[in-house]
Order: C-alpha cells, then sequence, then structure tokens
C-alpha cells in the first residue's frame, strides 16, 4: 500500500479541478457576488434614503407642533379678547337694563308716592266730614 499519490494521477484531478473552480467563479461566483455587493449597496442606500425622510419628517413634525401651539395660542388669545368684548356688551346690556328698570321703578314709586298723597288728602277730607257728623250727630243727641 502506497501513501503517497502518484503526481499524474493528482496533476489529472487537480486540473478538472481548478478548470471547474475557474469557470464556476466566472459563470457563478462573480455574478453572484456583483449582485449581493450591489443589493447591499442598493440597500445601504435605501436605508440612508430611510434616515433621511425619517430626519425630514422629524423636522416637518417640528415645525407643525411650532405652527400648532402658535394656533393655539392665537385661538386662545382670540378667544380671551371676544370674551372680553363679549363681557363688556354683556355689561353694557344689564347696566342699560338696570337704568331703564330703575327709571320705571322711580316713575312708579313717584305715582305711588302720589297716589298716596292723593289718598290721604281723600281720607282726611273723608274723615274731616266724618267727624262733623259725628260731632253734629252727638250735640243734637246731647242737646236734643
Amino acid at each position: 500500500m502506497n501513501i503517497i499519490p502518484e503526481p499524474l494521477v493528482v496533476l489529472l484531478q487537480v486540473i478538472p479541478f481548478l478548470v471547474t473552480v475557474v469557470a464556476l467563479q466566472k459563470i457563478i461566483f462573480g455574478p453572484m457576488l456583483a449582485h449581493l455587493k450591489a443589493r447591499s449597496q442598493a440597500t445601504q442606500g435605501a436605508q440612508a434614503d430611510a434616515e433621511a425622510l425619517q430626519s425630514q419628517c422629524n423636522d416637518n413634525r417640528a415645525a407643525y407642533d411650532q405652527r400648532l401651539a402658535k394656533a393655539r395660542a392665537d385661538m386662545s388669545a382670540l378667544r380671551a379678547q371676544r370674551r372680553t368684548e363679549a363681557t363688556k356688551k354683556y355689561n353694557a346690556e344689564i347696566d342699560a337694563a338696570r337704568k331703564t328698570a330703575e327709571g320705571e321703578i322711580n316713575l312708579a314709586l313717584e305715582a305711588l308716592q302720589a297716589e298716596r298723597a292723593a289718598a290721604q288728602e281723600q281720607i282726611g277730607t273723608i274723615s274731616n266730614a266724618l267727624a262733623d257728623q259725628i260731632a253734629g250727630r252727638i250735640l243734637l243727641s246731647v242737646t236734643g
């Protein structure tokens, strides 16, 4: 038994192997590695694009949040202004209604006071007439 192989057999086996390796390199491995490299670059490019878009979205969101905060502040100020205007208008209408009501109340009080004075005068006149009648009857019954 011979442990060392024959060089001619080894050479005859190595040549087809090397031809196969070279052919596989040119036919399969080369294009496949080129495709994998292109795919890796495309993936990295897409990731960079996605990161750029994410950054742009974050910037747009920050700008949107700023505009939204400004709009809310403007609306709050406008609401406060309108509320103040409405309160002033309400108070003016209430004051006008109060003045009108006070005028009507004063007129009614004056009318009541005039009626009271007239009633007191009428009661005074009637009571004087009754007093005279009563006094006359008493005098007639005493003298009579």
